[in-house]
């Protein structure tokens, strides 16, 4: 039983890292900062790395396509997105 779950893990850890590198070194920064300081809005992001808001915006449109993060509507400012990372890749 061990022996699956450590299949499973590694399993898991490939292709997160297969994901990861074929990514861009924005979407990289990104998924960084939205993985080290929980669910972040766009502004948060462009904040911490520095990033233009087209760059960011680019960035998760990305990470969103590869199902990296999701995206979680504000529930007092419906006009709002915040962006965690999904379930699977949490612990990446």
């Amino acid at each position: 039983m061990a022996t699956i779950q450590k299949f499973e893990a590694d399993h898991d850890l490939n292709y997160a890292e297969e994901i990861l590198k074929d990514l861009t070194p924005s979407a990289k920064k990104v998924f960084v900062a939205i993985r080290n300081r929980g669910p972040l809005g766009v502004k948060d992001i462009e904040q911490i790395t520095f990033y233009s808001p087209r760059a960011v915006r680019y960035a998760l449109a990305q990470l969103r396509e590869l199902e990296l993060i999701i995206q979680i509507k504000d529930i007092r400012d419906t006009r709002r997105n915040f962006y965690s990372v999904s379930q699977n890749m949490s612990y990446y």
